[in-house]
């Protein structure tokens, strides 16, 4: 099942030991660590709460008093049927417990229980890949050695450890390939859904964790790919001595017989522990035999999931506990629970005495990125530069030297002083309700594995956000300025610009605030809606302020669209003395600045004062976003990574009996003597299909080109 904990001393090993590298780079020579297990329970809490009352708290045990063990440098597969706990407990025994989950039992890794330390000394591949889509796969890997290697590490090492980790892994031929999205986003997936898992697994390699645990690495993936990436596991078990544990659904016969051992769940419980060879014997030592010619993992799983009784399965689960399989299993976990090993002495004999980048390098480095994604990520950015910029270009035309000292000049005055902070307020806010929230599952997941942190995450969002927060708000206010031709002089320009660029900045992160302060955007984007409705009508734009009922006053204090008026309408009317009237005298006539600023309750002190209150709102409203996103880490760092069945249903519902009514149905011996629809054929011949494929390019037209994907029934 595995080999002799022993580290693997190869001429590189010997090499690297005897170099000055040793202590500051991963150890590629440790062999694997065990993980064993004794009464382990995990019970979630189940319910869903009702929309004026609490639900009543139900607990239910996901993982039932079971003991197990996985032996060193070895590939273990985690099987079982939809809801069986497949994921949970493997999520326990990688120390990755979600918050809803209460663990009772011993988990020990090397024979020290688990804890912090077990982080430094393994690597989790979720089921999901998540990446910075604009970045080649040498750069992801780049950024992660930076991010999660001793900060020793010199540069050449770390791209010798890359180019090994991508040889190894054959990724070297996409090595300056961009990763590509395969969900959402802008950029088109450059790697195939085999290549994106490797790629997963080639993150996790570079801190050469002894212990590695996959969920399901298998899913969404065709037999060839995925056969693949298990045979990728099965060369790093050989040549590392890794101990790597799966959990995996239905593997062909192929991938089954590439694992060392099988841990075969059902109901919560172990129904065996041990080799393939071994398991089939058990099950047909309880009656259960292959003889329909299934695959030996579908028979397994299938044996058990087709149940209609609940308690045979733990029949089953009771008689493997008392079987010598069991018992031998058990004197291994015994022998290691009691090893007591302290995590220090695991550390040291494992070289995982990491000395962690700095705070401000991950900074650095996360800024870095995130620079770099925006800059190769820029078709909306510059779709909606140029959407604003024509917009403030029509708009210029309409009121083209509309602004002068008359009557009439200032209510073009007023609607160009709307337009220009309207203009900075509204786009801000909903360019920054949907920023962070889709940068948020890549920041929790690397916040689990202790890359990144709230503060630097969201600190690196803000700077890499602040150039085009400012460009874009400059050149519209720029434009427009001259074509209506307010006022003159650099330094009323510089204020108009500085206004701009606050109110700007102040609205994004307003939005910022609250999209962390929601978990949906729909519901984010509901409750922001009438706030911004409210801030416009009581700016002193549509009303006068004096107007506004008392108990609603308060709200122009903290409205930074009213200060920004209020202060932008100042600033241009600082060269107008006197005001041109109407001649004929039945219309009323605002003779100076004074009686304009006033006839909207304005006050021309308040120009700095605004400003400062601008200021202090943009501070305030990012230290609430803050706090909403530490908020958010805290709560579902772990939660959102496990999109498996298994949790979802135990959490939400038991389901079982559903589950094995759709089970019965897929065997046709269960539904004899039924009335149910036949299935009709389906027959081709000589099928050809043409795909045109667009090549759409930036301002330029796009190009197409013909290709033949399925020709003579062939696909190609």
């Amino acid at each position: 099942m595995g080999v002799e904990n022993t580290p693997l001393m190869n001429e590189k090993c010997i090499e690297l030991a005897e170099s000055d590298n040793w202590n500051r780079s991963p150890s590629l020579c440790s062999s694997g660590l065990s993980v064993a297990w004794k009464n382990l329970t995990v019970t979630a809490r189940i319910g869903q709460p009702g929309f004026f009352k609490k639900a009543k708290t139900k607990y239910k045990d996901v993982v039932r008093n079971v003991s197990g063990a996985v032996e060193p440098a070895s590939l273990v597969a985690i099987l079982g049927a939809s809801g069986s706990g497949k994921s949970t407990l493997m999520s326990i025994l990688a120390n990755r417990n979600p918050g809803e989950l209460r663990v009772r039992g011993k988990v020990t890794v090397g024979g020290t229980p688990i804890g912090k330390f077990t982080k430094y000394v393994s690597g989790f591949v979720y089921q999901d890949d998540l990446f910075v889509a604009t970045l080649t796969v040498m750069e992801h890997l780049n950024f992660m050695a930076r991010l999660r290697l001793d900060k020793q590490t010199s540069e050449s090492t770390r791209k010798a450890l890359i180019i090994e980790i991508l040889t190894e892994l054959g990724l070297m031929k996409v090595a300056n390939s961009r990763i590509g999205t395969s969900k959402f986003g802008n950029q088109k997936m450059n790697l195939s859904g085999g290549e994106r898992k490797r790629l997963s697994i080639a993150t996790e390699l570079i801190t050469d964790p002894s212990l590695l645990f996959c969920d399901e690495p298998t899913t969404g993936l065709d037999a060839f790919t995925a056969l693949k990436v298990i045979s990728s596991l099965r060369d790093l078990v050989k040549s590392r001595q890794k101990t790597i544990i799966c959990s995996i659904h239905q593997p062909s016969a192929k991938i089954f017989d590439l694992f060392d051992q099988i841990i075969l769940l059902s109901g919560g419980r172990i129904a065996f522990s041990g080799a393939v060879p071994d398991a089939l014997v058990f099950f047909k030592s309880q009656g259960y035999s292959n003889s329909n010619g299934k695959g030996e993992a579908d028979f397994l799983i299938q044996s058990l999931a087709k149940e209609t009784v609940e308690s045979y399965a733990d029949d089953f689960c009771s008689a493997y506990e008392k079987s010598d399989y069991y018992k031998k299993t058990m004197d291994f976990v015994d022998k290691e629970i009691n090893k007591n090993i302290p995590p220090s002495q695991i550390l040291t004999a494992y070289h995982k005495h990491l000395n962690e980048p700095s705070w401000f390098y991950k900074l650095s480095c996360i800024t870095q990125r995130n620079l770099m994604h925006v800059y190769r990520d820029g078709s909306v950015q510059r779709v909606r530069l140029i959407q604003k910029l024509f917009l403030g270009f029509l708009i210029g035309l309409c009121m083209y030297n509309t602004v002068a000292p008359t009557q009439l000049g200032m209510q073009s005055l007023k609607g160009a002083v709307f337009f220009i902070i309207g203009q900075n307020f509204f786009p801000a806010i909903h360019i920054a309700l949907n920023q962070i929230p889709k940068q948020l599952p890549i920041f929790l997941r690397e916040y689990s594995n202790n890359t990144n942190s709230p503060s630097i995450f969201y600190i690196s969002q803000v700077f890499s956000m602040l150039p085009g927060f400012t460009i874009d708000p400059l050149l519209f206010t720029l434009l427009v300025y001259f074509m209506i031709n307010l006022a003159e002089g650099f330094y009323l320009l510089f204020l108009t610009c500085l206004l701009s660029v606050l109110v700007f900045n102040t609205s994004a992160a307003f939005g910022l605030f609250m999209s962390l302060m929601f978990p949906r955007f729909q519901i984010t984007e509901a409750v922001t809606t009438p706030i911004m409705n409210t801030l416009i009508f009581c700016s002193g734009v549509y009303i006068k302020l004096s107007s506004i009922p008392a108990v609603l006053r308060w709200i122009r204090v903290v409205s930074w669209l009213a200060h920004g008026i209020e202060s932008l309408f100042i600033v241009q009317l600082t060269n107008i003395d006197q005001i041109e009237c109407h001649t004929d005298p039945r219309f009323p006539c605002l003779k100076n600045k004074q009686e304009v600023l006033a006839s909207y309750d304005f006050h021309e002190s308040n120009l700095w004062s605004n400003i400062m209150k601008i200021v202090g709102m943009y501070l305030l409203f990012h230290i609430g976003a803050y706090l909403g996103l530490l908020r958010k880490a805290t709560k579902m760092s772990l939660g959102i990574e496990d999109n498996d069945n298994d949790k979802t249903k135990l959490i939400a519902a038991d389901d079982s009996k559903e589950n094995v009514r759709l089970t019965e149905l897929k065997y046709p011996e269960d539904v004899a003597g039924k009335n149910y629809s036949r299935g009709v054929s389906v027959i081709w011949k000589d099928l050809h299909v043409n795909a045109r494929i667009k090549k759409q390019r930036f301002i330029r037209s796009a190009t197409y080109e013909e290709k033949d994907i399925i020709k003579n029934g062939e696909k190609l």
